[in-house]
C-alpha cells in the first residue's frame, strides 16, 4: 500500500482482532473496545536515505497516516535520549536512557506528537475548528499547535487542571470550557458531541490518527540507540495510548527488519497508586480494567476509565512486563531525585516513571546490566506546585557582604 493510499484510506483495525466495525463507536474495537489503527504499512526502508530527512515525527512518514508533505508539527519529535548515568547509578541501572519528551515542541510534553498527528488529519479534512478533551497536556499541545496553524481549538478540561496549563492554552487563543466533574465524566460528554460530528476532537473520533503519533517515539529510540532495541521500556500510563503505541512502534521495527534479531522490549506500566486501574488488574491476574475514581496529585494520568486499559494489559503481558502503582510521596520524591542527578525537571508523570524504574531495580525485575528506557513525558515547570515544598530550603538574608561571605562559608 501507497503511503498516499494509506492516508486517504477509511479502514481502520484492530491490532488483536482484525477489522473490527463498531457502529456505535467507530473509532473502537467492537471486541474489545481498544482504540483502532490504520492498516499498517508494509515497505522498505532504506536506512541510509534517513541521513537526508528532517528530525521530526515525520522521518519515516511511510509508517504514518499522512502524506508526503505534512504541515504541522514540522520541528515536533527527535528529542533527547540521554544515558542517565548519575540516576541510574543511583538506583542500580547501568544502562537507564531517558527519553526527553519533557522538551518536546511546541508544548513540552509527548502530547506533542499525538495532537499534531491527528490535526494533521484534521486538517486534510477540511476542519477549521478541532477540539480535545484533556487532563491539561493535550489541551496544551492543541492550543499551540493549532494557534500555529490558524485552526480555532477548542478545550473541555475537567476540574482541578494545574493553573499553569491552564495559563497555556489560555495565552494561545483558545476557546475552553472546564466542566465541574471527572475527566472520565468530561469524557463521556465529549464523546457524545464528536458522535454527533459537532465538531472533530483529536483523541475521540480523530484518535485512530492521534494515537499513531506516539509510535514515533519508538521509532526514535531504536535510530538513537544505533538500530538497537532496549530490554525495557517504562512508559507513563493514563489512557494507554501511549504504552500500546510504543509498543506497536518496537512491533513495527522488528517486523520490518529495521533491528538487530531478537523480540521487543518488556513493557512496564508506570501509573499513580491514586489512578491505577491498569496497575491493579495486573496485580490481579484481570485481562480487563474496573474504573476508578482519580485521587492523585499526577492530574496528567487521572484517567480513572482507560480506553486502551485491557489492550495495555495484554501487551504487557505478552511482553513479560510489569505495572507499577506509586504512591504521591513517591513520585514527589522522584521528581527531585531526577531533577537533582540529571538536571531533568519533570511533571508528575516523570516522577511516577523515575519511581518504577526504581522499584524494579530493587525488586529484581530488571537487572543491573540490562538496557532501560524511560519515558519522561512532561514538563515540571506546568506543575511547578507539586514541589513547592522545595522553597523552604531557600536561605533568606540580608543584601550585606559581611552577612552574605558568613552565610555562604557556613553552608560550605
Amino acid at each position: 500500500m501507497s503511503t498516499d493510499s494509506a492516508m486517504n484510506s477509511e479502514v481502520l483495525v484492530c491490532r488483536r482482532h482484525g477489522v473490527t466495525a463498531n457502529p456505535a463507536v467507530p473509532w473502537l474495537c467492537g471486541e474489545c473496545g481498544a482504540t483502532l489503527s490504520p492498516p499498517r504499512n508494509d515497505v522498505v526502508m532504506d536506512v541510509d536515505a534517513l541521513r537526508e530527512r528532517p528530525e521530526n515525527i515525520y522521518r519515516l512518514h511511510e509508517l504514518l497516516p499522512v502524506g508526503r508533505t505534512p504541515s504541522i508539527g514540522l520541528h515536533t519529535g527527535w528529542t533527547p535520549l540521554v544515558h542517565a548515568r548519575q540516576l541510574g547509578g543511583l538506583i542500580g541501572l547501568e544502562n537507564l536512557y531517558l527519553k526527553l519528551d519533557c522538551y518536546n515542541w511546541p508544548s513540552y510534553s509527548y502530547k506533542d506528537r499525538v495532537v499534531a498527528m491527528a490535526l494533521q488529519r484534521a486538517v486534510e479534512r477540511g476542519a477549521s475548528t478541532v477540539a480535545c478533551v484533556s487532563t491539561g497536556n493535550v489541551g496544551n499541545s492543541l492550543a499551540s499547535l493549532a494557534a500555529a496553524a490558524k485552526v480555532r481549538a477548542v478545550i473541555f478540561y475537567p476540574s482541578g487542571i494545574e493553573p499553569a496549563k491552564n495559563i497555556i492554552s489560555s495565552v494561545h487563543g483558545a476557546e475552553i470550557f472546564q466542566l465541574q466533574g471527572t475527566f472520565d465524566q468530561v469524557n463521556a460528554i465529549c464523546r457524545e458531541l464528536a458522535l454527533k460530528g459537532v465538531v472533530p476532537f483529536v483523541n475521540l473520533d480523530l484518535r485512530p490518527y492521534y494515537a499513531e503519533g506516539a509510535k514515533t517515539i519508538a521509532y526514535e529510540v531504536v535510530e538513537q540507540l544505533g538500530w538497537r532495541q532496549p530490554s525495557n521500556v517504562i512508559v507513563p500510563v493514563a489512557g494507554a495510548t501511549l504504552l500500546t503505541r510504543i509498543a506497536h512502534g518496537f512491533e513495527d521495527m522488528s517486523h520490518l527488519g529495521m533491528t538487530d534479531a531478537g523480540g521487543g522490549p518488556r513493557i512496564h506500566a508506570a501509573q499513580a497508586a491514586g489512578c491505577a486501574p491498569i496497575a491493579d488488574a495486573f496485580a490481579h491476574g484481570e485481562s480487563a480494567v474496573r474504573p476508578c475514581v482519580p485521587d492523585t496529585l499526577a492530574k496528567s494520568l487521572a484517567i480513572g476509565n482507560p480506553t486502551d486499559g485491557a489492550a495495555a494489559l495484554d501487551l504487557i503481558g505478552r511482553s513479560n512486563g510489569s505495572a507499577s502503582a506509586i504512591p504521591d510521596e513517591e513520585i514527589v520524591e522522584s521528581i527531585e531525585l531526577l531533577a537533582s542527578t540529571e538536571g531533568v525537571f519533570t511533571e508528575p508523570a516523570g516522577g511516577v516513571v523515575v519511581a518504577t524504574a526504581r522499584r524494579l531495580a530493587k525488586e529484581g525485575v530488571i537487572s543491573p546490566q540490562e538496557s532501560v528506557v524511560a519515558v519522561i513525558s512532561g514538563n515540571g515547570l506546568k506543575t511547578q506546585e507539586v514541589v513547592a515544598s522545595s522553597l523552604e530550603r531557600v536561605t533568606q538574608i540580608p543584601a550585606d557582604a559581611d552577612t552574605v561571605t558568613g552565610a555562604l562559608l557556613d553552608a560550605l
